[in-house]
Formats: C-alpha cells, sequence, structure tokens
C-alpha cells in the first residue's frame, strides 16, 4: 500500500501523522520509504486516521 500516497493526497502533515501513531517524524519516514515496520498497534492507528479497511 502506498502510505504516503494517501497521506500527502489528503492534506496531513507527517508531523502530525507521526504524533498521531505515537512513533517520531524520522520513524514515519523510514515506515513510508519501506525501511521499517510498524507494530501493529501503530498500523491500526493510522488506518483509523486514514479510515482505510483492515489489510490481509
Amino acid at each position: 500500500m502506498q502510505y504516503r500516497n494517501i497521506i500527502d493526497s489528503r492534506g496531513l502533515k507527517h508531523r502530525f501523522v507521526a504524533d498521531y501513531i505515537g512513533v517520531s517524524k524520522s520513524m514515519l519516514s523510514l515506515f513510508l520509504k519501506g525501511e521499517r515496520n510498524l507494530a501493529p498497534e501503530r498500523l491500526m492507528k493510522l488506518h483509523k486516521l486514514l479510515n482505510i479497511g483492515k489489510q490481509k
């Protein structure tokens, strides 16, 4: 999934997203580049913020 595209298309600031899901801005950046994974509970928060369904 292209989280960066969804976040940017909705006009969300990366700092806001990082704060909302409880990670640093640099951790969010690494996740968006595919270099790190998010913990399941953080991923669920991201999905809630972006209003997207559970991924299989």
